[in-house]
C-alpha cells in the first residue's frame, strides 16, 4: 500500500497551474505515491481531463488518475494510507510523502496537520500542536494543510472535495473534530505553498445552503453548546455555551483615581445580565475623597447593597488584592477587572462567564482596545524570539489583526479583564503574591492552568477598553520573566506552533 494520495479538485479542464502542482508532487521518490484529479462540471470537461491525465502520466512517469462517483468507490483511497489535498496552483515544496512516512514511523496518528505559506501574499499560516477544538469551531484555519487516513474520507457522509473548493473543507474538519477517538498531530514544517488569496483564513459569510449545513454539523457536534447566527446572515456564526452563570462576582482593585473607577463600575452596571451581580472593591490606601466619591456613585446607581468593600492597607500588591476579592467572592464565576478598564459590549460578562463554566476552560478574555478603538491585545501569545540579550518575557500581547475578532483559544489572558470559575480557582489555588506580586501574575497563573490541561478562551467579538500599564507605574520585572522561563521551559517550543498568520517581514 502506498503512503499517500494527493486529491486535486479541478473545475474545467487542464491548466498550467494544475501541471505545476502535479510536478511538485510526482517527482522521482523512493515511495509509491499517487495523484487523483476530481473533475467538477460537465461530463465533456471530465473526458478532456481524463485524456490529458493519461498523456501527462505517460510523459512524466507519474501515477495519475481521474475519479468520479462516490468517494467510497475511489480505488486511490483503497491503495493509499493517507489522503492529502491541493488545488491547481498549490506547490508541495518538499517530498511530502517521505516526510509523512518518517513522521509515522512507530506512530499511529489519524490526522496530520502541517504549516502553510500563501504565495503572492507572503503569509505563513501556523497551526497549534494539537487540535484546538474551540478555535476550529470558529476559524477554518487548517484549510488544505492536512493529511487524513484514507478510510476517514471514505466514511465522511458528504462531499469533502466540493467543500475543499468552496469552504476550505471546514465542515470536514468539524466532522473530524467530533470524533474524540482520533489522534491528531502537528508537523512544524511548512509543507504546502498555496495559491494567492485575497483574505486571511477566517470564516466568511455563507449562503443559506452553507448555513444550513453548519446547523446540521453542529447539531451532532456541539452537545452543551448552541449555534448563534446573525439574523441578516451578514456576520459569522458564533458558538456559545448553553449553561449560564447564576451569580457573578466582579473584583475591582483600585487606589484613588475615582473618575476612572466610576467609569469602570458604570460599564459593569450597564451590563445585560440575568445572573446575580456582586461587586467587590479592594481599596488600596485611597485618599478619603476618592473613596467617598466612589461610594456616592454606587449609592446614586442603587448598587451599594450588592457591593462589598475590602481594604488593603499595605503597599500595592495586585495579586494580594485580587486574592482578597477571590476569597470573599460568592459568585460561581469571578471577573477580575482593572479599575481603568471599561466594558464596551453589554453582554460581555454574561458570555465570558458562560465560557468560564465550560469544564476544560481555565480563563476567558476579550479583545482589548485603546481609546481610539485600536487593537491593544487579542490575548497573550508565546514569544517566538527568545534569543535577545537580558531578561526576555516568554510571552507578549498578541496584536495581530487576523484572528483578533474571532472566538478562539489563546495561550493566556490578561487579568485586566478575565473571567474564571470559582471552582477552577479553588482547585488551582490563588495568584502568587510573593514571587509575582504585580507584573506577569496573570501569565504565571494561566501557564499553571495550561500545565494542568486547561484551555484559555479569547472572545474576539467582545471588547473592553484598556491600555496596559495605566493602573501602575513602571517597575523592574526581570525576575518574573526569568522565573517564567525557568518554570515553563516548553513555552519557546510551543511558540513555534501557535495559531497565527504572519505577513512577509513579520
Amino acid at each position: 500500500m502506498g503512503i499517500a494520495a494527493l486529491l486535486i479538485p479541478v473545475e474545467g479542464g487542464p491548466s498550467q497551474e494544475l501541471d505545476k502542482t502535479l510536478r511538485s508532487w510526482l517527482k522521482p521518490r523512493g515511495r509509491r505515491v499517487e495523484a487523483c484529479l476530481l473533475p467538477a462540471g460537465p461530463s465533456s470537461a471530465a473526458r478532456e481531463l481524463r485524456d490529458w491525465a493519461g498523456a501527462w502520466a505517460r510523459d512524466c512517469g507519474g501515477s495519475l488518475s481521474v475519479h468520479e462517483g462516490p468517494v467510497s468507490q475511489w480505488d486511490v483511497l483503497k491503495s493509499s494510507r493517507f489522503a492529502l489535498f491541493a488545488l491547481p496552483g498549490d506547490i508541495l515544496p518538499v517530498p511530502l510523502a517521505e516526510v509523512l512516512a518518517r513522521a509515522l514511523e512507530g506512530r499511529s496518528e489519524d490526522v496530520l496537520v502541517f504549516n502553510e505559506r500563501r504565495l503572492g501574499k507572503s503569509w505563513r499560516l501556523i497551526r497549534r500542536p494539537a487540535l484546538e477544538r474551540y478555535t476550529l469551531w470558529h476559524v477554518p484555519y487548517i484549510g488544505r494543510a492536512l493529511a487524513v487516513r484514507s478510510e476517514l474520507l471514505r466514511l465522511y457522509p458528504d462531499d469533502a472535495a466540493a467543500q475543499l473548493r468552496s469552504n476550505d473543507a471546514h465542515l470536514f474538519h468539524l466532522w473530524l473534530s467530533g470524533k474524540s477517538e482520533l489522534r491528531w498531530r502537528t508537523l512544524p514544517e511548512i509543507l504546502l505553498e498555496t495559491v494567492s488569496s485575497e483574505e486571511a483564513p477566517a470564516f466568511r459569510p455563507r449562503t443559506q445552503g452553507w448555513r444550513l449545513a453548519y446547523r446540521e454539523a453542529f447539531s451532532a457536534l456541539q452537545g452543551s453548546f448552541e449555534l448563534l447566527e446573525d439574523a441578516q446572515g451578514q456576520a459569522p456564526y458564533r458558538v456559545e455555551p448553553r449553561r449560564k452563570a447564576r451569580a457573578v462576582s466582579v473584583i475591582v482593585p483600585f487606589r484613588d483615581r475615582s473618575e476612572e473607577t466610576k467609569r469602570c463600575l458604570d460599564s459593569v452596571l450597564r451590563q445585560r445580565l440575568s445572573a446575580e451581580l456582586e461587586l467587590i472593591l479592594v481599596d488600596n490606601q485611597s485618599e478619603a475623597g476618592h473613596s467617598d466619591a466612589i461610594r456616592g456613585f454606587l449609592r446614586e446607581r442603587g448598587a451599594s447593597s450588592r457591593t462589598r468593600w475590602l481594604c488593603h492597607d499595605a503597599p500595592f500588591n495586585h495579586s494580594r488584592q485580587c486574592n482578597m476579592g477571590i476569597e470573599a467572592a460568592r459568585g460561581e464565576v469571578l471577573l477580575l477587572l482593572n479599575n481603568d478598564a471599561e466594558l464596551l459590549d453589554e453582554s460581555l460578562i454574561s458570555q465570558m462567564a458562560a465560557w468560564a463554566l465550560v469544564g476544560d476552560v481555565g480563563t476567558v478574555g476579550c479583545r482589548m482596545t485603546d481609546h481610539a478603538g485600536g487593537l491593544v491585545s487579542a490575548g497573550i501569545r508565546a514569544r517566538t524570539d527568545l534569543q535577545a540579550r537580558g531578561p526576555v518575557s516568554p510571552v507578549e500581547e498578541d496584536r495581530s489583526p487576523f484572528f483578533a475578532e474571532h472566538v478562539r483559544q489563546t495561550y493566556a489572558n490578561t487579568f485586566a479583564c478575565a473571567a474564571i470559575s470559582k471552582e477552577r480557582l479553588d482547585g488551582a489555588g490563588t495568584l502568587n503574591e510573593t514571587e509575582f506580586p504585580n507584573g506577569y501574575n496573570d501569565v504565571e497563573y494561566c501557564l499553571r492552568l495550561r500545565r494542568a490541561g486547561y484551555r484559555h478562551m479569547y472572545l474576539g467579538h467582545l471588547r473592553a477598553r484598556h491600555v496596559p500599564g495605566g493602573s501602575r507605574g513602571r517597575c523592574d520585572e526581570s525576575r518574573q520573566k526569568a522565573l517564567l522561563r525557568l518554570r515553563f521551559p516548553k513555552t519557546a517550543e510551543e511558540a513555534r506552533l501557535q495559531l497565527e498568520c504572519l505577513e512577509s517581514g513579520s
